[in-house]
């Protein structure tokens, strides 16, 4: 909205009089276009990038008056009006305003720089230059923080920072006060240097939040001692069970009936690819009963998984302990990854364990579950439409994606279970056996010995054209065999104890096919092995 003429008017008589008449507008003669200047207000019509009523001084970004040139500068900062020269923000240097200037860090090209502050009595070598993007200064030994201003935990009397006579064990964090060197006790411990359990108490521990554990003696005597007892390592994967846990504001626990597969040595496993409910591997009485001098011992287990196409990721407790009525729920911090041997360890301590109510376990809960311990539960699913199995360390091992066959298959003197593979739910597993004596004499009766190419099999898992050789592995006839659901291979051969492995392209399941290698004939070791299939999805070990 304009100015009304009578405001005008009357800003013009108060101006007047307060002027004692008009104002001339002396318009600067380098900057302005014309002496004229606007009646009301008497701005004068300025050059282009001069500013100013009288248009006398450069506009900002522009130096050098009256032939204003732009500055050479950063975007974000100002030169000088006459010279041009950058002006910085604060502690800011270089012809670009683009660096710190020393015992600074941190360079923004709107707010500058930072001190370092570093603390002459603390750096090393007296630097007090710090880090010019985190401003860390450098350090003495036993000296901590940013600016190196006091001592590190344990450590006592800036800036020589001796070190205080704690034991660890028994000190929380801080473990030592700065100033006097008086150690910071845990709740169930004391003494000067924190080494003794309080009355009621023993053990004292590092990883202990408390430093000491309560005795519980059922009532009979407030007071213990540790024990003189030695652990043993517990592990049997014959008699396990699965059964299905549901967990609300209490847990039911039903029997499964399916019967986990036993796995060569040190696994079990089940299918469970058209089951959605979260199971668990029950374990047998071997691991029930009474086992209060489990306590503060380790639960070790591997869980190796696999998904299908569709489905959703399912929780649960990963451990349930149980004891009548009682049940003790362990959730793991970090989920184990598909396809992936996840190894994991857990202690067998109350802080470790959830009531089913969401409420920490107390030490009294786990000493009468672990008193009557009925039951160990680990989780076997992670996923809808999942296949889980067992990491086997003194097996060759090999992954397949959907499509293809690996087989790893190594020459042994006797026959012995050697390779394991995993593929579409189902477990290959292969044997080895003795070297031949080979009869051959001429090469045209080795070559008709090898002259097996065009035998057709059903393969019930995968079955195709072999597309890749690695060295010295030489494929073969695959004869049927009397059970369908198996193959037999009568005829691979190797000048080598290991035998490599090929894969088997599969661009369409369960049809008859073919497969066609070539074998070097001057070979004098012959391989015959089993491939058996066998549902395997599930497994779990202690």
């Amino acid at each position: 909205m304009g100015v009304t003429p009578f405001c005008k008017e009357t800003v013009f008589s108060l101006t007047s009089d307060y002027n004692n008449g008009a104002l001339p507008c002396q318009c600067d003669f380098d900057g302005s276009l014309s002496f004229e200047c606007e009646p009301f207000g008497g701005q004068c019509p300025c050059k282009p990038n001069i500013i100013g009523r009288r248009c006398e001084i450069c506009k900002t970004g522009y130096f050098g008056f009256p032939n204003c040139k732009p500055c050479d500068c950063p975007s974000t900062a100002l030169c000088e009006t006459y010279t041009g020269e950058c002006i910085c923000p604060p502690r800011v240097t270089g012809e670009r305003c683009n660096q710190c200037i020393a015992y600074t860090y941190g360079f923004d090209p709107i707010i500058g720089c930072e001190e370092c502050n570093c603390e002459p009595l603390g750096v090393a070598r007296g630097n007090l230059q710090c880090d010019l993007f985190n401003g860390s200064c450098q350090c003495k030994a036993n000296v901590v923080g940013r600016t190196c201003d006091r001592c590190k935990a344990g450590n006592w009397g800036f800036p020589y920072c001796q070190h205080c006579d704690c034991d660890r064990r028994g000190t929380t964090d801080n473990i030592c006060d700065q100033y006097t060197a008086e150690c910071y006790c845990k709740n169930n411990v004391n003494g000067q240097a924190c080494d003794l359990c309080n009355e009621g108490t023993f053990n004292i521990q590092e990883k202990n939040p408390d430093g000491c554990t309560k005795c519980f003696c059922f009532g009979k005597t407030p007071r213990c001692s540790s024990s003189s007892l030695y652990r043993s390592h517990l592990s049997q994967m014959t008699d396990w069970s699965l059964v299905v846990a549901r967990v609300e504001q209490t847990v039911s626990v039903e029997p499964l009936d399916i019967v986990p597969d036993i796995l060569p040595s040190t696994g079990i496993g089940v299918n469970l690819l058209k089951d959605n409910r979260v199971v668990y591997f029950s374990a047998p009485p071997t691991y029930l009963n009474n086992k209060l001098t489990a306590y503060g011992g380790l639960l070790n287990y591997t869980v190796y998984y696999t998904t299908g196409q569709f489905g959703i990721a399912v929780s649960g407790p990963d451990v349930i302990l149980r004891s009548g009525d009682l049940y003790l729920l362990h959730f793991a911090i970090e989920q184990p990854p598909a396809a992936v041997y996840y190894s994991t360890s857990l202690d067998i301590v109350e802080n470790e364990f959830l009531l089913a109510s969401g409420i920490p376990a107390s030490r009294e809960q786990i000493m009468q579950t672990l008193e009557n311990l009925e039951g160990i539960y680990i989780r076997a699913t992670y996923w809808e439409e999942s296949l889980t199995s067992r990491q086997w360390t003194d097996r060759n091992h090999c992954t397949c994606t959907l499509g293809k066959l690996l087989i790893i298959i190594q020459a042994l003197a006797v026959v012995t279970p050697i390779a394991q593979t995993m593929t579409n739910g189902h477990l290959i597993q292969s044997f080895g056996s003795s070297p031949m004596n080979s009869k051959a004499t001429s090469r045209q009766e080795q070559n008709n010995e090898h002259e097996h190419f065009h035998e057709h099999v059903h393969c019930s898992v995968c079955c195709g054209q072999v597309s890749r050789l690695e060295q010295n592995m030489f494929a073969t006839t695959l004869k049927p065999h009397p059970d369908k659901n198996r193959t037999m291979n009568t005829n691979i051969s190797t000048n080598m104890f290991i035998v490599r492995f090929a894969v088997a392209e599969c661009p369409d399941l369960n049809r008859t096919c073919s497969q066609r290698v070539p074998i070097d004939s001057k070979l004098n070791w012959r391989f015959g092995f089993d491939i058996q299939i066998c549902n395997l999805v599930g497994s779990t070990q202690l």
